[in-house]
């Protein structure tokens, strides 16, 4: 046996237990990656500390040498990590973060942006589970397979428990005084969907806080149904071409600190501008006002989410009632007009059936295939909640591509 043979057995001998002798010779040397520290890259680019292989859980299926203080293999940070946890896949590339959210197992330096307690994952190819803009779980689901809602959110019903897990209620403080403020819906794990408007008076995220899944509003999260959370706010995101007084892409996304514990409780996006669907009738879901407010005093908002079937108006007949009321200040409150492509006009003036002050930011919903898809936002209203001007909700096809790339972002 040459020299050689010999040196390459001692090598094969040390890379599988680490804890023989120092080998000798040029080829050893060249497999190993030596540090002043024990921190260490593997091949593919991951940090990592260098350890005896025996230390690093789960083993790497491919393994890169080093030398730091010890011999030993570059075991990636996320795998020695406390923080972090091993995820193996099952043959594909899926894989969950410790938090719960779905991912896909791909190299650090293809996870954009960058996680910062990384998770080890191994699937068709060993790397990091990189969260996924969407999580995997069903949305906008019917919970009770409804076929139709009945009541008003003006003087109307309570809604079932449980039906609409993907409504929030957005609680504002001012004076020291925390008081409902707005509907939204949650439409990704840690984002919401509400009305830019409804921060016209601030904007700072430890000013709010979020009711996620709630049904009685007037009680704490843990007296609420099974599923109520309280969340905090991390960054409140206005659409840029949004002006306060206005009511074109009258649009927010509202990313909360900590993704929701649920993962069946958000409701489906539109697939894509100009893609909504065209309904006859649409759900709101909402706590606004029940009780209309007389002589200029407010009215009384439902502890108690509501419900109602709204039917759908033409939208030329909606601007005309709107440009009838606001004559030369149409243009004012509304520079882009009123059109179809950009809202979607409901209500029942008639019969008194209307989204009223207080529903500012609630989704408005159309199902199909017994899944529920937001494809309104409550945006603007007559004061006199049912009677003087029907409701116009921001058309949410329109956006679908800014809320994906902010979400992706």
């Amino acid at each position: 046996m040459t020299r050689q043979h010999i040196l390459l057995l001692l090598i094969s001998l040390c890379i599988q237990h680490l804890d023989c002798g120092y080998v000798q010779g040029s080829l050893l040397k060249s497999r190993y990656k030596r540090q002043q520290e024990n921190d260490c890259r593997t091949d593919d680019g991951m940090s990592g500390k260098c350890v005896r292989l025996s230390d690093c859980n789960p083993r790497p299926s491919a393994i890169s040498v080093c030398m730091a203080g010890i011999r030993g293999v570059c075991c990636p940070t996320a795998t020695v990590s406390p923080q972090s946890t091993d995820t193996r896949t099952s043959g594909d590339n899926r894989c969950t973060t410790p938090d719960g959210t779905s991912g896909s197992c791909t190299r650090l330096t293809e996870c954009n942006p960058r996680p910062t307690n990384p998770t080890v994952c191994i699937g068709n190819r060993r790397g990091i589970c990189c969260p996924s803009s969407e999580p995997v779980s069903e949305c906008g689901m019917d919970m009770l397979q409804l076929t139709q809602i009945k009541g008003l959110i003006l003087g109307g019903d309570d809604a079932e428990k449980g039906t609409w897990p993907w409504m929030i209620a957005l609680f504002g403080t001012r004076g020291g005084v925390t008081r409902y403020h707005c509907g939204g819906a949650i439409i990704h794990r840690q984002y919401v969907l509400t009305a830019a408007h409804c921060f016209d008076h601030g904007r700072k995220p430890e000013n709010f806080h979020i009711r996620v899944s709630g049904y009685d509003i007037s009680v704490a999260a843990q007296d609420d149904v099974p599923g109520a959370e309280d969340a905090q706010i991390e960054q409140i995101i206005i659409h840029p071409q949004y002006n306060r007084g206005k009511f074109n892409f009258d649009l927010a996304l509202v990313k909360l600190k900590r993704p929701v514990t649920r993962t069946d409780q958000r409701v489906c996006l539109p697939e894509g501008p100009g893609r909504n669907l065209e309904v006859k009738l649409a759900h709101l879901t909402g706590w606004g006002n029940t009780v209309e407010g007389v002589d200029g005093q407010e009215g009384k908002n439902s502890d108690i989410l509501q419900e109602i079937t709204l039917p759908v108006q033409d939208i030329s007949g909606c601007r005309d009632v709107y440009a009838s009321k606001l004559g030369q200040l149409l243009n004012n409150y509304f520079p882009e007009d009123i059109d179809g492509s950009k809202f979607y006009c409901a209500g029942d003036q008639e019969k008194k059936k209307d989204a009223c002050q207080g529903d500012s930011g609630g989704p408005l919903m159309a199902s199909k295939d017994s899944k529920y898809y937001v494809i309104g936002v409550v945006s603007v209203g007559g004061s006199l909640c049912g009677k003087n001007l029907p409701t116009l909700f921001t058309r949410v096809d329109l956006f679908s591509n800014w809320i994906k790339q902010t979400i992706n972002s």
